[in-house]
This record gives structure tokens, sequence and C-alpha cells, in this order.
């Protein structure tokens, strides 16, 4: 019931505080002895904890996201894997689909990420993006959750001559090559149940794609532009590190966690 509460807060943008306070002394209260003197935090959240950005909650003086780095991975043994692959190197070349006409700041987020190696609009075809060549790859466009058949949740992109414009997670698990070892998705949610976040990791991970950088609920293309530009300038720092540096500078702008917090990273934290 407290995380539903702390959910319909978040998606209004309402008051969280007294129902944060309590998730928090539910849900992180028990682990403080354990978390005392760490610097990240792998969460495997199920049930009703799925889609609730734990980084976001009271912690101590301040909140969780303030003392430490955190990220996500549907299970244990998926964290295994990735971790088992070699450690990616930071991202040198990025490029960028960008696809909504009511998405005013994707085309510009996609810009300033990728410059000249953005496909924007109409030329924002699933084709398009499947081909994009580069050590990390933003997609900021809508995305579509199918809630009976997770796998085909789709990132909804422009129609092209040979394809329909949705690239659909069940697509994604076939590639016989990754879109990129970073994958970032922005102004577009494909989580929120337990189901539907392991489509989501199982999709890129089967793919070869070792960190998925997603928000869980959706975000203003405003503040989604907003952090992911922060998060690839401070890339150098590594996965985790650079979300929660783009996090503390969107928070800064907008306040409520609703604009910062629903972003979760998937996979290889390194």
């Amino acid at each position: 019931q407290l995380a539903d509460l702390y959910r319909e807060a978040l998606r209004a943008y309402g008051g969280l505080d007294a129902v944060a306070a309590q998730l928090s002394q539910a849900v992180l209260a028990p682990l403080d002895e354990a978390l005392h003197g760490a610097q990240h935090v792998v969460f495997v959240p199920h049930g009703p904890l799925v889609g609730i950005p734990l980084a976001a909650l009271p912690w101590h003086e301040g909140q969780l996201v303030d003392a430490l780095t955190t990220s996500y991975v549907p299970s244990a043994s998926s964290l295994v894997d990735v971790l088992s692959r070699p450690q990616r190197g930071i991202p040198k070349k990025v490029a960028a689909g960008a696809h909504g006409s009511d998405l005013p700041f994707a085309r510009l987020e996609a810009l300033a990420i990728a410059g000249n190696c953005a496909v924007l609009g109409p030329a924002a075809t699933e084709t398009a993006v499947r081909a994009l060549q580069g050590d990390a790859i933003d997609v900021a466009a809508h995305g579509d959750i199918n809630v009976s058949e997770p796998m085909r949740a789709s990132l909804r992109l422009a129609k092209g001559e040979h394809d329909d414009g949705a690239l659909e997670l069940r697509e994604i698990f076939g590639f016989q090559q990754p879109l990129a070892p970073l994958v970032t998705l922005s102004a577009c949610t494909l989580g929120g149940s337990d189901a539907a976040w392991s489509a989501v990791a199982s999709s890129f991970f089967a793919s070869g794609t070792q960190t998925v950088v997603a928000s869980q609920e959706r975000v203003s293309d405003l503040a989604a532009g907003v952090l992911m530009k922060r998060f690839y300038r401070e890339r150098a720092k590594g996965g985790a590190a650079a979300l929660r540096a783009a996090q503390l500078w969107t928070r800064a702008y907008f306040a409520h966690p609703g604009h910062w917090a629903t972003f979760s990273l998937l996979g290889d934290f390194r």
C-alpha cells in the first residue's frame, strides 16, 4: 500500500514527504548497517517495489542519492552475467535517435548528445535507429507498454518503407549485434512491473548491451533532456556515478523526484 501511494503521488507530482518517510523506514532502515560505508548498492526489486525510485527516498540528512550510487537488475544471476563480460570503456562515439511531434526537447537532446550522429523526426525510423553506430546510443521517443505480452512492448519510432516504426523488445532480443554497449532510453517508459522490467533487461542483455538507462515512469521531455545531456557529459565517471551526477544536477532545477529519480540504471554499473 505504501508503494502504491508513493507511486500515485510520484506520477501526479504531488506531495511525497510523508509517504516517502514511511517507505524509507520500511525498506531502507533495515539496511542501515549493511549500507554503512557503502559507495554503491545494487537493488533487485520485486513486487510492489518495482518502479519505486529508491534513490529518492529519505536517507539520514538527505536522500539516498546524496549518499551513494544505485543500480538495478531483475535478478542476481543477470548481474553475475553482465559483470562477467569485459568492462565497457568510456563511450567516445554517441549516436541518437529522436521521434515524437509532442516531444520538442527530444530533438534538442539528440542533437546536443550526438550532433551529426543523430537521426531526427521522420528520419528516425526503426531501420535508421538499428543502423546507428556508436559506443552508446540514446533513443528519445515514446514507449508503448504491452501488459499481457511484455516482450511486445516497443519504442515508437517513425514508420519507414520497410518497417512499421515499432521496435519491439522481442526484436531487440533477437539482434545478432547489440545497438550499443550502453543504451539510454529517454522520454519513454517500458517498465512498471516485474515482467516489464525483466523484459527490458533480458532483451537488451541478450543482444549484447551491457548497460541500459531508462525511466520507470513517464517524464517530461524537458527534464529528460536535461538529465540525459548531463549524463553523457559525466560519462567518464562510469555508468552509475554518471547517472547520480546527472540526477543531482537535474534535481537542482526540477526538485520533484518525478522529474529525475525515475531514471534507473540496469545492468553493468561500472
